[in-house]
């Protein structure tokens, strides 16, 4: 994702957003009739033990209420430790991009009998790029990158491979719509 501290020393084009990040709350199944998501998010946070993988970005709305006090575990390296801290009880809430699930149930086999996306709310993570370093050749890189992704971007094969893999709702703003031809 697109950070200040990453614009020091990367360039983000604005036509090469690859996706946008969604971020899912997973609890424990047996967790799943007491734990909701009430809003505000800080005040849930104060209530129930969230945890999140260390050095993801999650979200401007967590970032913000962390920034502001609201307690998050960050113990876990990978969102393979996260899931494994949630099964074990040290944390009641999960905080992981939904692509995140899927990977982890590839690591640990049992993870769909013990967890569950909590029902009715996904959050807005960040646009996620593909960055060029500023120096030297860069910027033109990315002016050449952009030029071709907006045109593969146009091809029959992006949204098709979109749908193949399910995540039309995280294209970027502008593709959304876009389908293949029957």
């Amino acid at each position: 994702g697109r950070t200040p501290k990453r614009q020091s020393f990367a360039y983000f084009h604005p036509d090469n957003q690859l996706h946008v990040q969604l971020v899912r709350l997973y609890v424990r199944i047996r967790d799943a009739d007491s734990i909701r998501y009430t809003p505000p998010l800080a005040e849930m946070m104060r209530i129930w033990r969230f945890g999140a993988p260390r050095g993801y970005f999650i979200g401007d709305e967590f970032e913000t209420v962390v920034s502001a006090g609201a307690p998050l575990d960050q113990t876990a390296a990978t969102p393979e430790k996260l899931f494994a801290m949630l099964m074990a009880g040290r944390i009641d809430v999960a905080v992981a991009e939904i692509s995140a699930y899927p990977l982890v149930e590839s690591r640990i086999r049992e993870v769909r009998s013990h967890v569950v996306p909590l029902p009715g709310i996904d959050f807005a993570g960040s646009p996620m790029y593909i960055a060029f370093r500023r120096q030297g050749d860069g910027p033109r890189l990315a002016e050449e990158f952009a030029r071709a992704y907006a045109a593969w971007r146009q091809s029959e094969a992006y949204p098709r491979l979109a749908s193949r893999y399910g995540v039309e709702d995280r294209l970027p703003p502008g593709y959304r719509a876009l389908r293949p031809a029957p």
